[in-house]
């Protein structure tokens, strides 16, 4: 590297005082130095401002009226100054070499990326999941493939992604994690902000968003670690996330042309569609369920679907035998 680029880390925080000390030391210890920190303090009504003063000078801190982590971060990035931008969870942590890998791709990469993503390991009620994108099937063999093809870098370590083979990967699954990524500023710009209204999700709809328009770089290392808390907006915002991405496939399915594409967000409204006809139907809403199990069935053609939007109509206590009876069938 001829110069040594400025690397914006973004944190959006909102009563985390807890917890929100330690994303901010992972992001200080890193062993790539030349980067700013901005923490967003959306709205806390806890402890949080006074964790933040104790860091001083160290960190830039913005306050503002409690708007959502979609919003938050588009304030992180009118205010950054960075050519690189990264963005990590109040409750989650970086390894000390994170940002110093992916600037190091993004600096010498021979192709066109818009950013680096890498491996996370995963701790969600005291489960611990080692490498969390081996759980992802549909990118784990895209993975394979393009080692076997000759796209791997360092031995397999790095792995450059073509911009077509990681957007059909994130119709159908989630690997780019927000908390796992070092991204162009000129792309991020160019993409546009995070939805505001989004309160879950937005992370997945901006990445199918950039996905469209570049590629990425992907270190096979586990150099993040995702902590699910209880007040995490995953925790919180189940059914509004099911609905805000089931829509988002459906809107998306109308422009495509590939017939790989085509498959893939079938099977991801097909997905959603019943995560979320199964969280209607355990709300007490049998109508709802109902309709989205058959607005998914008519949008990606998946028959079971079908059946459980007639089986949502039926009785609680008729639907909980027919549920045993297949349990015992199968």
């Amino acid at each position: 590297m001829t110069s040594t680029p400025l690397v914006t880390a973004i944190i959006a925080t909102y009563n985390r005082a807890y917890i929100v000390g330690e994303a901010i030391e992972s992001v200080l210890q890193q062993t790539y130095s030349h980067l700013e920190l901005i923490v967003i303090d959306d709205g806390s009504t806890d402890e949080t401002q006074e964790t933040l003063k104790a860091y001083g000078d160290r960190i830039r801190v913005i306050r503002q009226p409690n708007a959502g982590p979609a919003a938050a971060r588009n304030t992180g990035i009118r205010a950054s100054r960075g050519t690189y931008i990264s963005f990590v969870d109040s409750d989650d942590v970086w390894r000390p070499s994170f940002i110093e890998k992916g600037v190091e791709l993004l600096e010498t990469c021979e192709f066109e990326i818009g950013g680096v993503f890498c491996d996370l390991e995963l701790i969600s009620n005291g489960r611990f999941v080692p490498s969390m994108l081996q759980t992802y099937p549909k990118f784990w063999q895209v993975f394979g493939s393009l080692c076997k093809d000759g796209h791997e870098v360092n031995d397999g370590k790095e792995v450059l992604f073509p911009q077509q083979l990681i957007y059909t990967c994130l119709l159908e699954e989630m690997p780019v994690k927000l908390q796992a990524v070092t991204l162009r500023a000129s792309a991020v710009h160019k993409v546009g902000r995070f939805l505001d209204s989004w309160r879950s999700g937005e992370d997945w709809e901006y990445f199918l968003r950039f996905a469209r328009h570049y590629g990425f770089a992907y270190v096979n290392s586990p150099l993040v670690t995702q902590r699910i808390q209880s007040d995490s907006t995953l925790a919180r915002y189940k059914t509004v996330d099911a609905q805000n991405l089931m829509g988002r496939f459906i809107k998306e399915k109308k422009s495509l042309t590939r017939p790989d594409d085509f498959c893939a967000v079938r099977r991801s409204i097909a997905y959603h569609a019943n995560e979320l006809g199964w969280q209607y139907g355990e709300q007490g809403h049998p109508g709802k369920s109902c309709w989205t199990y058959m607005r998914g069935f008519l949008e990606s053609g998946e028959l079971r679907l079908f059946t459980r939007s007639a089986a949502a109509l039926l009785p609680p206590i008729l639907r909980r035998t027919l549920k045993k009876f297949r349990k015992g069938m199968a």
